[in-house]
């Protein structure tokens, strides 16, 4: 009865803060059109309109001003809508001072691609000349090519790669049973120890291919190298990103080379250790350190650029020489296809600039998916994690200093994403109705996340303490305390609680401190439970370390754990493009849930659902398992 009076004052406490009175109504914009995330095919529009209309706030020269802005070829993650475009915030496309407006777009001028428009409304001071934002609204649309007729398919298929996979392959790669346990069924024993044992073989086998492709006694023909700048980025995506080039290093035999230099905080390795050399401060250093055959090769800027070699390609040329030859190059060859190999197979180096997470492509190739899932096991991410991240001795024992005072105590982490606080917002799927959301979660999805911490700690009849890792410590430490429990919730002190101007340097690829971030993600994977916020790479990251299942709020209402650790992606629609796509592809373990802020129209409009599952596809009820209590 106790435990309920304090879930119930906790959900009292925000409905409390929205019943408030606010005095004179908050200005808001309602963006009409384009709706959010939608998708105009070239050659059946024949306009491309922003309409919107500007409520609670007087429009005029001294008064209100509505700023648009037109940001082509946008990011669909989190963060700042501006960020690398600084100039484009002090130069809107447009200012308009009527309180609705239709403005037409060039569809021309912004080509295909993801698009986003934003307006910021703001309040002039006439005696001042400054300006003060006091809303913003914002909406993805895609501008796309028609979908291929079946002549023009099969030209293409013809011109890309001439590749047919077999029903056999497809069906073999594509069988549940291969990852996904049955009602009551325990696989905790017994196969968990075969998967360690054939990771740590391909990790050895994998070492000495990479130490043999830096040495320089290696002729330059059989060096194979993949090189990923990962100099900007946030870090959970950073981190994700690397893994997935490890994964294709080790599939296509090339040395992982990175040019993100952490060896503060995380160790390179070499062969002596069971390691290998990843780390690398410039392009110069890597062409300093093996040659110019290094650094010279194709590159590619995003994932979607390698999405059809990624999926339907093989990796090698030919098995080659003996000593080059891996497990994976053997499983390749196997199946006769010879036609889908792509020239990137013979590319001696390839560059990837991005910071995305991409495993979910390679595991959907139907040519490694079974041998993936036999080395590997079900979890690749987190197999791949432990073997290459290796935490420095002084970060390790910080960790250790903050995991003494959790007392062995059960411990649930709470990861809470909040990016920036957007104000007001009008979701359609809430009928019109107003809520307040920062660029993650709404107010509701917050008081919900809190209600799943409640439920996990009755699962531990209330013996467990609380970490939380969040990028708004000022606001939500005090909160957690005064909701579960000042003795009861703990946190890393970090070296600088600026945390946004961290973020903001990470991600420019200015140098930072990375003490704190590392710190967060250590302990919340070490962690016995992890509550993430939906679609955070920082929190999936952690749990994918710790290969623990996360639990986390949807935009249906409720507390749900994910049925795996490995990160969720937004790679689906990438794959559903690529004329090699099969709808035996469409595997629910690596689909990315996502809440109202992220799918309809969130005010920082930085996040657009690119799931499989929305709406609701038939595979849902397999993919998560609600919370026990």
């Amino acid at each position: 009865m106790q435990r309920s009076a304090i879930l119930a004052a906790a959900l009292l406490l925000h409905m409390v803060k929205l019943a408030a009175p606010k005095g004179a109504a908050e200005p808001w914009v309602d963006i009409i059109s384009p709706t959010p995330a939608q998708l105009f095919i070239e050659g059946q529009f024949t306009a491309l309109e922003l309409h919107f209309r500007v409520h609670s706030l007087e429009m005029g020269a001294g008064a209100g001003v509505a700023n648009v802005y037109v940001i082509r070829h946008a990011m669909s993650y989190g963060g700042d809508a501006f960020r690398g475009r600084e100039h484009q915030r002090a130069s809107p496309d447009a200012r308009v001072y009527e309180a609705e407006a239709r403005i037409q777009l060039d569809s021309l001028q912004l080509d295909l691609g993801l698009h986003q428009v934003r307006v910021h409304l703001v309040e002039e001071d006439a005696s001042s000349g400054q300006e003060r934002e006091v809303a913003e609204s914002a909406a993805f649309f895609e501008i796309r090519l028609p979908p291929l007729l079946p002549d023009d398919l099969a030209a293409r298929e013809g011109a890309e790669r001439s590749c047919h996979v077999s029903d056999e392959v497809l069906s073999e790669a594509f069988d549940e049973k291969a990852w996904l346990p049955e009602e009551g069924e325990d696989l905790s024993e017994g196969p968990q120890q075969s998967v360690e044992e054939s990771a740590d073989h391909i990790w050895r086998e994998y070492v000495r291919l990479h130490a043999r492709m830096l040495d320089l006694a290696t002729p330059a023909h059989q060096k194979r190298f993949l090189i990923l700048d990962q100099s900007a980025g946030g870090l959970g995506n950073r981190l994700g990103s690397v893994i997935s080039g490890l994964l294709l290093a080790m599939l296509s035999q090339r040395a992982l080379l990175v040019h993100w230099d952490l060896t503060d905080y995380l160790l390179n390795g070499d062969a002596t250790s069971n390691g290998i050399r990843w780390q690398f401060a410039s392009l110069s250093h890597i062409r300093e350190l093996l040659g110019e055959v290094a650094v010279a090769g194709v590159e590619y800027l995003d994932m979607g650029e390698l999405a059809s070699f990624l999926t339907c390609s093989k990796y090698t040329v030919s098995e080659g020489d003996a000593d080059a030859t891996t497990d994976a190059t053997k499983v390749a060859t196997r199946d006769g296809d010879s036609d889908c190999r792509s020239e990137l197979a013979a590319v001696s180096t390839l560059k990837i600039t991005n910071p995305h997470y991409y495993v979910p492509l390679i595991v959907s190739n139907p040519h490694y998916r079974k041998y993936i899932l036999d080395t590997l096991g079900a979890h690749p991410t987190h197999e791949l994690m432990v073997r290459l991240y290796k935490l420095a001795p002084y970060l390790q024992a910080k960790v250790d200093t903050v995991r003494k005072i959790f007392n062995d105590l059960p411990v649930i982490g709470l990861q809470i994403r909040q990016a920036r606080w957007c104000g007001k917002v009008t979701l359609p799927s809430d009928g019109g109705r107003r809520t307040r959301t920062n660029a993650y979660m709404t107010e509701e999805h917050h008081a919900l996340y809190f209600a799943c911490a409640h439920s996990l700690l009755r699962e531990y009849k209330g013996q467990a303490v609380f970490f939380v890792a969040t990028d708004m410590p000022h606001l939500v430490r005090p909160e957690a305390q005064d909701l579960l429990g000042r003795g009861r919730v703990f946190f890393a002190a970090l070296p600088d609680d600026n945390v946004h101007e961290s973020r903001a340097a990470m991600e420019e690829g200015r140098r930072t401190n990375f003490d704190g971030a590392f710190l967060d993600i250590w302990l919340l994977a070490s962690c016995n439970e992890v509550i993430t916020t939906p679609a955070s790479s920082f929190g999936y990251v952690a749990t994918a370390l710790s290969g623990t299942a996360p639990v986390t709020v949807t935009k249906w209402g409720k507390c749900l754990r994910a049925v795996t650790s490995e990160p969720m992606s937004h790679a689906w629609p990438l794959v559903q493009q690529l004329p090699c796509f099969d709808r035996r592809m469409h595997v629910p373990e690596f689909d990315m849930m996502c809440q109202d802020c992220v799918v309809l129209s969130c005010a920082c409009g930085d996040l657009t659902c690119a799931s499989h599952s929305e709406p609701l596809h038939p595979l849902f009820p397999r993919q998560v398992a609600q919370v026990p209590g």
